[in-house]
């Protein structure tokens, strides 16, 4: 048994414990999901301990898991600093409280063990206090839940942030990059977040200060979307990032588990393979199976993008809670045909359906709801748990659409949780709507996808990202389109072309 277990395990009782009495509004504002020793403990390990002096940040640290793992560790090791500072910060006045019990209990420790220690409990909101101060590179590591929750794009806060360069697009990346600020060259920086960082336009500006202040050097993936933080339903795939500030891209190792303690599948992969080279997006990659390599050794041999084909990709305009007094549960005449995901099936599109989502629209006002009639190949944005695929492509034919009002165009209305390929606002040629769905629905393009996806939703700057088939190939993919083609047989037509 570890010398720390005991210590581990009440700092893991005070966890629960805690968490048990926090109040659901301060958990939801702060966005307070504290990290579970199972899952500390994967964190700490990337912690490099064999320092002189280790100079601790846990930004965010709630009752102080974090910091008491890296402690374990040290506990535990031969080969200790000789001199450990510990730095915590903590808004919340409750949590506080158990925080400084934590930080007692880790000097005892390490004053056990005759290590030197100090500690410091910084009462204020780490992300306002590092825009006030200039303390680059004062810690030897940085180990961070963050709080996951959005932030204004727009004001103070957020402009100071992009000033220095650092990400604004969610607290949870805004913790992240000045973490990484204040880490001297060579320290670790380990984090645990959602998955969500890895790929879209919305954390680009995140990934480029990331990759450009730090090198990865280790990710974890749990892809158990509800089993990492299982007691406060967070249901995201977690990450955990250890990068190394300041120093040139090296070999990453990559691994993936169910849950803490489940085993583990590792791979070791070139940055170049983790974040391409030609990637102006700048995606995290994370090619884990041999499967992996093969997609996307055929993806990069495909030859175009959507923009050599004229090709863009939008979201529905229906955004069914600001169209409420538009939307309507059965179909009449003056109405206009409504798609919702639940209506994209086999491949295809059935409407109506019965059930929770309307079937059409009422245009009187919602002129700019509308979209033309014709082919679309149409993707939903969110997948569900019990499709195989992460991107879910169905065939539109046109047959639907009606017009809005007395003669004109003939129209059909696209709700929101809906990605559709168009040709600047116009239908696609009716073969390349089939090719399209085709393709998009092989299953190269899942494990290509799910590289860089961890999550349920296909943005449409996603899809926007794949290369693509040429017209001749996605032609030939269109002659083999039919509703309700099984997997093996959408894969055989890919493998034809």
């Amino acid at each position: 048994m570890a010398r720390s277990d005991a210590f581990v395990g009440k700092v893991e009782d005070r966890r629960v414990a805690v968490n048990a009495l926090l109040d659901p509004g301060t958990r939801s504002e702060l966005g307070q999901f504290m990290t579970p020793a199972s899952v500390a403990s994967v964190m700490a390990a990337c912690i490099s301990i064999d320092r002189e002096d280790l100079k601790l940040l846990d930004p965010g640290a709630g009752v102080g898991s974090l910091t008491a793992a890296v402690v374990a560790r040290i506990i535990d090791s031969e080969i200790r600093p000789s001199t450990v500072t510990l730095t915590a910060y903590e808004i919340d006045p409750f949590m506080r409280q158990w925080l400084a019990a934590t930080l007692a209990d880790c000097t005892q420790a390490l004053v056990e063990i005759g290590v030197q220690v100090s500690t410091s409990l910084i009462a204020e909101d780490f992300v306002q206090a590092s825009l006030r101060s200039d303390a680059r590179g004062t810690f030897t590591s940085a180990i961070l839940n963050p709080p996951f929750m959005k932030m204004a794009a727009r004001g103070a806060t957020a402009d100071r942030l992009r000033s220095r360069g650092w990400s604004a697009a969610n607290l949870y990346t805004a913790f992240w990059s000045a973490a990484i600020a204040q880490v001297e060259p060579g320290g670790d920086i380990v984090a645990v977040t959602p998955r969500s960082y890895c790929n879209g336009t919305y954390f680009a500006g995140f990934r480029r200060f990331l990759l450009r202040e730090s090198a990865l050097r280790c990710i974890h993936v749990f892809d158990a979307r509800d089993k990492a933080f299982s007691e406060d339903g967070v249901l995201q795939e977690t990450v955990i990032t250890h990068s190394i500030r300041g120093v040139q891209a090296t070999p990453v190792e990559l691994s993936v588990s169910h849950r803490p303690g489940a085993p583990v599948r590792r791979r070791t992969a070139m940055a170049t393979e983790v974040v391409l080279v030609d990637d102006p997006a700048a995606f995290v990659r994370l090619p884990i199976d041999e499967r992996d390599d093969a997609a996307r050794s055929w993806m990069s041999n495909l030859g175009h993008s959507l923009t050599d084909l004229g090709v863009s990709v939008s979201t529905g305009r229906v955004v069914d809670f600001r169209a409420r007094e538009h939307l309507r549960d059965r179909y009449s005449a003056g109405l206009i045909p409504l798609l919702y995901p639940t209506h994209m099936t086999d491949g295809a599109v059935t409407w109506p359906k019965s059930g929770r989502k309307p079937n059409a629209l009422d245009p009187s006002g919602a002129e700019n709801l509308l979209t033309s009639e014709g082919h679309y190949t149409i993707v939903k944005r969110f997948s569900a748990k019990e499709e195989r695929r992460r991107v879910v492509a169905s065939y539109y034919d046109g047959s639907l659409g009606r017009p809005a009002g007395d003669g004109g165009p003939r129209v059909i209305a696209l709700e929101n949780h809906l990605n559709f390929f168009h040709m600047k606002g116009q239908p696609l040629p009716d073969w390349m709507a089939r090719g399209l769905t085709m393709f998009l629905n092989s299953s190269m393009v899942d494990a290509y996808f799910r590289e860089f996806n961890g999550h349920t939703q296909v943005n449409a700057g996603d899809l926007r990202s794949l290369r693509y088939p040429g017209p001749a190939q996605l032609r030939t993919l269109s002659d083999a389109w039919g509703r309700g083609l099984s997997q093996a047989e959408i894969d055989a037509a890919i493998d034809s072309v």
